[in-house]
C-alpha cells in the first residue's frame, strides 16, 4: 500500500505561524523540521499508521526546503517540507506533500539535484520547465523528490525550486514548482480564488500582499493551479508583481504545449 497527498495554505495562515515563530509564541518548533513533521503528523485530519519509532532529516537546504523521513512500525512516511514565506534561519517550515508505502517495499528513491537530465530519469512524465524567470532567479532549479509510489496509481510530485540571486534586505523572493503525474483536483469555484483561462488552460490562483507592512506594495505572494494533459501543477511565487508571476506560468503552459 503507498499513497501520496499535496498540502496547501492560506496566505494569512502561513503569516500567522511565521508571527509566532518571529515572536517565539509557537507551542511547538515550526523553525524545525523535524518537529514541524511530527507536529503535522499529529494534528488535524492527518493521523500515521502505527507507532512512530524514528525520524530523520534526510537533506535540508536550511533557507528553503526539507526532506523527513518517519519510520513507524508499520510504514515509511516522507514529508516534503518548503518555508514559504521567509526563506532564512527564521522562516516558518510548512509540509507541502507527503508519501508513505509499506515497509515490505523497501526504502524510498530520494532525489535532489540541478541535474535535469538525472532528474528526468527518475520521473516517468515529463518534467516542464518555465521559459522565463523574472529578476535575478537562478537556473537550473534545485530538483527533489520523487515523493510517492507510482506502482499502483498513486501521485508522484518533484519539486523544482528557485531563489534569487540577489536577496533583497527584507526578503528572498523564490519560485516553487510541484509537478504530479496526475492532474489534480481543483475547485476553480472556491471563493477567495481569482480564475483565468492561459492558452487554452484553466488556471486557478490566489494573489496577497507579502505583509501588512508592504500592502500598498505590488510585490506579492502568488499561487496557481492548473492541470495540462496527464501533469498537475501548482506554482507558488513570492516576490514579484502578480504581472511577472503570471509571466512565469504563463511560460511554463506554453513549455508544457510544447
Amino acid at each position: 500500500m503507498a499513497g501520496t497527498s499535496y498540502t496547501s495554505y492560506g496566505f494569512d495562515d502561513l503569516q500567522d505561524v511565521q508571527h509566532q515563530v518571529d515572536d517565539q509564541e509557537s507551542s511547538y518548533r515550526r523553525d524545525d523540521a523535524i518537529a514541524t513533521t511530527l507536529q503535522f503528523m499529529h494534528e488535524g485530519e492527518f493521523k500515521p499508521t502505527g507507532t512512530v519509532l524514528s525520524s530523520t532529516l534526510l537533506w535540508t537546504d536550511p533557507d528553503r526546503a526539507a526532506l523527513v523521513f518517519v519510520d513507524t512500525d508499520r510504514y515509511l512516511y516522507r514529508f516534503m517540507l518548503q518555508k514559504l514565506l521567509k526563506q532564512d534561519s527564521s522562516g516558518a517550515w510548512s509540509v507541502v506533500a507527503y508519501d508513505y508505502q509499506s515497509k515490505e517495499w523497501g526504502d524510498f528513491p530520494t532525489l535532489r539535484t540541478r541535474d535535469i537530465a538525472e532528474a528526468q530519469q527518475n520521473v516517468p512524465f515529463q518534467i516542464v520547465l518555465p521559459a522565463y524567470l523574472p529578476g535575478n532567479m537562478e537556473p537550473p532549479p534545485w530538483i527533489s523528490g520523487p515523493a510517492g509510489n507510482s506502482s499502483d496509481g498513486d501521485y508522484l510530485i518533484v519539486a523544482l525550486n528557485y531563489i534569487s540571486a540577489e536577496p533583497d534586505a527584507d526578503y528572498t523572493a523564490y519560485l516553487s514548482i510541484q509537478e504530479a503525474n496526475q492532474p489534480g483536483d481543483i475547485d476553480f469555484g472556491q471563493e477567495g480564488y481569482g480564475y483565468d483561462v492561459i492558452n487554452g488552460v484553466d488556471v486557478k490562483w490566489s494573489s496577497a500582499p507579502m505583509s501588512e507592512k508592504n500592502k500598498s506594495s505590488d510585490i506579492r505572494f502568488c499561487q496557481f493551479f492548473w492541470n495540462q494533459g496527464n501533469t498537475g501543477f501548482t506554482v507558488t511565487i513570492y516576490g514579484f508583481p502578480q504581472s511577472e508571476a503570471m509571466k512565469v506560468v504563463t511560460s511554463i503552459i506554453q513549455s508544457g504545449a510544447s
